[in-house]
C-alpha cells in the first residue's frame, strides 16, 4: 500500500482527506501536538524501519510553499518539512493510520451445537434491528447466518452441516463487521466470549475456537 511504514512491528499508513479506504477503528488519535512529534520522532530514527523515507516524502509533497518565483525564498530544511506534516496530522489534513491485519484460525469439520444456532440468531436478530443490513462479503453459510435478512427459515441447515472455516474465511467476517454499530459489537463480544468459555469448560476445542474467533472479529 502507498505511504506505508512499519514501526515496532505495527503496519501504519498516511491518508489524505481524499482517501476513504479505511474505518474510523484504525486511526490513530493523538491528544497534542507533542504526541504527534514524539511519535514520529521515534519512528522516523527507528533503525531498519521505512518511516523516515515515506514520511519526508509526504511532507515534502505536502509543503505548502507560498513562495513562487520571481521571489529567491531560502529552501525549506528537513526540520521546517517535519514539523508542517505534525501539524497537518493535527490538524486532520492528513491522518496516520494502523492497518489492522486480522487473522482467524482455520478450524476443520466444524459442527455446531443447537445452542450455538440460538445464539447467532440472536445476534443476527439483534442485527436486523439496527438496519444495516446490505451486501456482505462472506460466501461461508456460518458466517452469513449473523446477516440474514428478515424471515429466514433454514436455520435448521447450520446444524446438520460440517464447516471448514479458513483464515481468508475469518478476514472477510471482520471486515463485514465493520458495518455493525461499535455498541452493539461489544454486547456481541461479551455473548460470545461467555459461549466459548461455556465450550472450553466442556472440553469442546473446536466450538471454543469458533466463538473466540467470533470474539476477535467484532473486537478487530
Amino acid at each position: 500500500m502507498l505511504n506505508e511504514f512499519v514501526y515496532r512491528g505495527k503496519t501504519y499508513c498516511i491518508k489524505t482527506p481524499l482517501d476513504s479506504d479505511y474505518t474510523e477503528n484504525e486511526v490513530v488519535k493523538f491528544n497534542q501536538l507533542q504526541d504527534i512529534r514524539s511519535f514520529f520522532e521515534t519512528a522516523l530514527n527507528d533503525y531498519g524501519s521505512d518511516a523516515w523515507v515515506i514520511v519526508m516524502g509526504i511532507a515534502k509533497w505536502n509543503y505548502p510553499f507560498s513562495c513562487r518565483p520571481p521571489k529567491r525564498c531560502p529552501e525549506p530544511t528537513e526540520h521546517d518539512y517535519f514539523q508542517t506534516f505534525c501539524q497537518q496530522i493535527y490538524n486532520g489534513e492528513l491522518t496516520l493510520i494502523e492497518i489492522k491485519h486480522f487473522k482467524g484460525k482455520a478450524i476443520k469439520d466444524l459442527k455446531l451445537q443447537q445452542c450455538c444456532v440460538d445464539l447467532i440468531k440472536d445476534i443476527n436478530s439483534r442485527i436486523v434491528l439496527s438496519n444495516i443490513l446490505g451486501g456482505v462479503l462472506v460466501v461461508l453459510p456460518v458466517f452469513k447466518a449473523f446477516f440474514y435478512p428478515p424471515g429466514y427459515s433454514k436455520w435448521a441447515s447450520l446444524t446438520s452441516t460440517v464447516y471448514s472455516i479458513g483464515t481468508e474465511d475469518w478476514e472477510l467476517l471482520a471486515k463485514d463487521i465493520q458495518i455493525v454499530p461499535m455498541l452493539l459489537r461489544k454486547v456481541v463480544r461479551d455473548e460470545a466470549q461467555r459461549h466459548a468459555y461455556d465450550h472450553d469448560r466442556k472440553h469442546e476445542n473446536k466450538l471454543r475456537m469458533f466463538w473466540e474467533g467470533i470474539v476477535d472479529a467484532f473486537n478487530y
